[in-house]
């Protein structure tokens, strides 16, 4: 079984400086690369990921600033630009079989829309201490709340809305499946199972009739939404002061969506 685990990272003034350049280079190299497939293929020629890999010891020479990064997170890029090319062929099938969806051709990538940075294989280990090292950016200090199980395959760094940056570990053993003989197992060991429906009125109602009331979170912060967005409208866009009252704004939607999540994981039965 694959795993994703989530941890926050608290970093210093060059450690994020790095992260935000090394973030900036390859949006940039994302945004060139789909512009040399969108070039090749109006002149009849076809560019693939290998080629594009291919190419990236010739983008360093021209371009030192890439010799700051891991080879393999820059190797990571044209990996996840054949992975939106995927996803399009993929929805331009499913419109083809009469599904009312759009395409959605690959589009470029501005700076709110290339938030995370992926180290595939190697270039990085977990510490006794619980922090994370990272090639070309040293040490990182994280808060692991948990264990991680299993072999590590990836790290990625992603930064929210808010300004935070979070380490997402991807672990765990791909040749181990859940069979159905096991999900019977844990059906057995629990002799009176308990099933749920969610609704309308309630959130949910489980198969003894009782009922579970929405905790409508985002109702409860409304206000506080009005007042900020309030504020936003009144700055100049993308001035100083228009940054700030935009990251408010944002960390009034991060604690909304944290306590959904916190809800979803505590309730029981998940």
């Amino acid at each position: 079984m694959i795993k994703a685990y989530k941890f926050r990272t608290y970093l210093d003034k060059e450690q994020i400086q790095n992260l935000e350049s090394t973030l900036n280079a390859c949006r940039e190299l994302y945004n060139a690369m789909l512009q040399q497939r969108i070039y090749a293929y109006r002149m009849g020629k076809k560019v693939t990921r290998y080629s594009q890999v291919n190419e990236i010891p010739e983008v360093k020479k021209a371009f030192p600033e890439f010799n700051n990064i891991h080879s393999q997170v820059i190797q990571e890029v044209p990996v996840r630009l054949d992975k939106a090319y995927d996803n399009f062929y993929g929805r331009v099938d499913k419109k083809n079989n009469g599904k009312n969806i759009k395409a959605g051709f690959p589009r470029f990538k501005s700076r709110k829309r290339y938030n995370s940075i992926t180290y595939p294989q190697s270039g990085f280990k977990i510490l006794e201490n619980g922090h994370i090292w990272a090639s070309k950016i040293g040490e990182i200090r994280m808060f692991m709340h948990r264990p991680v199980d299993g072999r590590i395959r990836t790290l990625t760094f992603k930064r929210n809305s808010a300004g935070e940056w979070y380490a997402i570990i991807i672990a765990g053993d791909p040749d181990k499946e859940q069979t159905i003989e096991d999900h019977f197992s844990i059906l057995n060991e629990n002799m009176n199972p308990t099933g749920y429906d969610v609704g309308l009125k309630s959130l949910i109602t489980d198969s003894n009739g009782e009922h579970t009331e929405a905790p409508q979170y985002f109702r409860k912060s409304e206000e506080r939404l009005v007042r900020a967005n309030r504020n936003l409208s009144r700055k100049k866009k993308y001035s100083k002061n228009w940054i700030k009252a935009n990251l408010r704004l944002s960390r009034v939607y991060r604690k909304t969506v944290r306590q959904r999540d916190d809800y979803s994981n505590k309730f029981p039965g998940t």
